[in-house]
């Protein structure tokens, strides 16, 4: 059993809290459907593909993986 996760883009922290509750799709975002793909090794990696910036630039960006909530079971986060 492993994580699943949901990535989505929002204007802002404020808009991307607001939608965790209902989820991306019923507040008019496009969800990305790829679930396994975990935030602090792969999306990182993922981000220097398709910028051309290196994993080490991306992931020294100080809102990398950066808490939009308290941690815990329903924690949401944010890769930018």
């Amino acid at each position: 059993m492993g994580n699943l996760y949901e990535y989505f883009s929002a204007p802002d922290d404020e808009a991307a809290l607001r939608t965790f509750a209902a989820g991306p799709a019923a507040v008019g975002l496009q969800p990305l459907d790829v679930k396994g793909i975990d935030p602090y090794l792969l999306i990182g990696a993922a981000e220097a593909l398709l910028t051309g910036k290196t994993f080490d630039d991306v992931a020294a960006q100080s809102r990398f993986n950066h808490l939009l909530s308290d941690p815990g079971p329903t924690a949401r986060g944010s890769s930018r």
